[in-house]
C-alpha cells in the first residue's frame, strides 16, 4: 500500500473481492486472514481481481 492511511482505509471499507465484507472483520479467522493476505499480495503486485 502506498501509505499507512490508505491501508487502514482499505481495511475498513466493504470490498467486492470479499462479497461486500470488510477486510478488517475477516482477520478474525484463519481463513479470512489468508484471503486478506492474498488480496494484499495481489494489490502489491498490481494484479487486478
Amino acid at each position: 500500500m502506498a501509505s499507512e492511511e490508505k491501508a487502514r482505509a482499505w481495511l475498513q471499507r466493504p470490498s467486492r473481492e470479499f462479497g461486500g465484507g470488510v477486510p478488517a472483520n475477516m482477520l478474525e479467522t484463519a481463513d479470512g486472514f489468508s484471503q486478506v493476505l492474498m488480496e494484499l499480495g495481489r494489490i502489491d503486485h498490481g494484479i487486478v481481481s
